[in-house]
């Protein structure tokens, strides 16, 4: 599918993953759900779907808190740790 990578609101796909449909529940999500769920979280960002400055800023503090590696982007890890 294109035009729905990060920015454009589509489901969120992990480099080197398994199509979603072979992967458990939860490890692929809509940016905008990614977002919701870091806003539910406590963390300042806007649930639009974008992948803006202070959403990656809003990972990273995530990923740091988590003990995740804070790259910024929404990976494996991260989608795991924001499903639970």
């Amino acid at each position: 599918m294109q035009g729905q990578g990060l920015g454009g609101g589509g489901r969120l796909s992990v480099d080197g993953a398994a199509a979603p449909s072979q992967t458990r529940a939860g490890a692929s999500m809509s940016t905008r759900e990614a977002q919701a769920r870091l806003q539910e979280l406590g963390y300042s960002v806007t649930p639009d779907g974008s992948m803006g400055p202070r959403t990656t800023n809003a990972v990273r503090a995530y990923q740091k808190d988590q003990g995740l590696s804070p790259t910024g982007r929404f990976d494996k890890a991260t989608l795991d740790a924001l499903s639970r």
